[in-house]
């Protein structure tokens, strides 16, 4: 009886004993596991970081695009020249000589009036009468001119004109009805050519005035969308080190994590070990019953560091 249990026992002593090993080895690749699960984690919130740098980071071959697009103003200098234009116009139909029996009533210009004209005190004659629709035809030349230059640009300056030019011919019609003389006539389109002339000033200024609120505005809207390009990329940068400050936070408690697995899984297994040595130094007596105690001892052992260490 003693010679068939010993076979059985030392069978069993050599199981626990390669349980053993085997418990070792695994928990040498428990803990390799946790280290490349560390390195790993590390790793990845490296990546991490390097992505959020690269995304806050403008492509050089971007274009900064403005949303701010200044539209052109109506310039002083074409409304002055096509002003002009009309004065120089109106003077040469004025001095046509073919007109002089009328225009020497008038004044050269708008603004030459004199006071001998002012207070002639002729009328309009039947041989003067054909050449008001020759002038008139005329400073229907220049009106026009300046109408189709200034029609889209400023078109309150071209109202201005359009009525100046109606009240002109009101005055007309009444010289020709003889409701008034030459000194009546030009009294009134003295008074026209002042009151247009005030409010072409005006709509000048107001004109100037629209272009430099125009650039301003522009100028401000520019610096608002420059601030905002600006709070933008540095809210990215924030966001971006924020990412990466997670990810390593992130890695930092994985590889505790893995660490505290790993120390428990060693400290399972060494205590596993523990007790089946103590078992086996508190087995004692002789026998077949001594034998077969061992013998269960050790299974039981072997079984329970297999399952700790692995």
């Amino acid at each position: 009886m003693r010679s068939k249990v010993k076979p059985i026992f030392i069978g069993a002593l050599l199981l626990a004993t390669a349980t053993s090993s085997q418990a070792r080895l695994s928990l040498l690749g428990v803990e390799q596991l946790a280290q490349d699960q560390s390195a790993q984690a590390w790793q990845d919130a490296w990546d991490a970081r390097a992505n959020a740098q690269t995304e806050t980071q403008p492509t050089p071959s971007a274009k900064r695009i403005n949303p701010v697009h200044i539209p052109e103003g109506q310039s002083k200098i074409p409304i002055e020249e096509a002003l002009r234009q009309q004065m120089n116009c109106l003077s040469s139909a004025r001095s046509a000589p073919q007109l002089a029996a009328l225009t020497k009533h008038m004044p050269s210009s708008q603004a030459d009036v004199t006071l001998a004209q002012l207070a002639d005190a002729s009328s309009l004659t039947k041989t003067g009468l054909p050449l008001v629709s020759q002038y008139e035809e005329l400073t229907r030349a220049c009106d026009s001119a300046v109408f189709s230059a200034l029609n889209e640009k400023a078109p309150a300056i071209v109202s201005i004109l359009k009525l100046e030019r109606s009240q002109e011919q009101d005055a007309w019609v009444g010289l020709i009805q003889r409701k008034f003389n030459w000194g009546g006539f030009n009294q009134r389109l003295k008074a026209i050519y002042a009151d247009g002339e005030a409010k072409l000033v005006a709509e000048k200024e107001r004109i100037l005035l629209a272009e430099e609120q125009a650039v301003e505005a522009a100028a401000l809207a520019s610096a608002q969308f420059e601030q905002a390009e600006r709070q933008a990329r540095a809210l990215a940068q924030q966001q971006s080190e924020q990412r990466a400050r997670q990810a390593t936070q992130d890695a930092y408690m994985a590889r505790m994590a893995a660490a505290s697995e790993a120390a428990a899984k060693a400290a399972a297994c060494a205590n596993a070990r523990a007790k089946y040595q103590d078992d086996r130094d508190h087995l004692s007596g002789d026998g077949a019953l001594a034998a077969l105690t061992a013998v269960l001892t050790g299974i039981e052992g072997a079984s329970s560091i297999h399952k700790a260490c692995n």
